[in-house]
Formats: C-alpha cells, sequence, structure tokens
C-alpha cells in the first residue's frame, strides 16, 4: 500500500491483460471509411491511449478530422503498436517507457 507522496508504482512491473472486448458501431454515423474506422477501433483496443489527446494525420487516431481520405493505420501506428507489444513487462516502470519510445523512433520510417 502507498503511504507518502513520493510512493510510486513505477517500480513495479505490470501487465494489462484484455480477454474480451464487445464494440458495437453505427457506421452510418461515423463519416469514415469502413477499414480506417475498424483500424481505429483496434488501435483503440490495443494501445489504449488517452481519448482527451489531440490526434494528426500522422495516426489513424486522427481519423475524424482527416475524414474518408485516411484508409487505415499509419507507419506511426504500427510502430507504436509494436513498440508496446514487443516491451518487457519485467522491466521498471520507466525503462519500460523509454524501451518503447526507442522502439517507435527506430521503427516508425520503416513502414
Amino acid at each position: 500500500m502507498l503511504s507518502g507522496d513520493n510512493d510510486t508504482f513505477l517500480g513495479v512491473p505490470t501487465v494489462e491483460r484484455t480477454t474480451f472486448e464487445m464494440v458495437v458501431i453505427d457506421v452510418s454515423l461515423c463519416g469514415v471509411r469502413l477499414d480506417a474506422l475498424s483500424d481505429y477501433v483496434a488501435m483503440v483496443i490495443l494501445a489504449r491511449p488517452r481519448m482527451d489527446a489531440v490526434f494528426g494525420r500522422e495516426s489513424i487516431m486522427g481519423v475524424f478530422r482527416a475524414g474518408p481520405d485516411m484508409t487505415g493505420m499509419t507507419g506511426l501506428d504500427r510502430a507504436v503498436l509494436q513498440g508496446l507489444y514487443r516491451a518487457d513487462p519485467q522491466q521498471e516502470g520507466r525503462d519500460e517507457q523509454d524501451g518503447i519510445v526507442r522502439a517507435v523512433e527506430r521503427d516508425a520510417g520503416r513502414f
């Protein structure tokens, strides 16, 4: 149990496991392509991004700003997912985050 202001869970390895997700969407109200919407939903479920963040065209998370021109995940999106799922959950929190950032920076241009 945490008791003080300086206590943190960053040093504790954590793993989140999703066993089942069901998403129901009325695609007639979306205004984006179905393939892009599918990738958007996959990114939300797999990466758990901050939903209050503002995303641009460099990510599928910006699909509602980009409109019907966006067709799916970008290279950045793929690099983020690979970085997240290749990360070692046994590392301390800050080290794990740094490793994910390095992997994304390295891999984003490959896609």
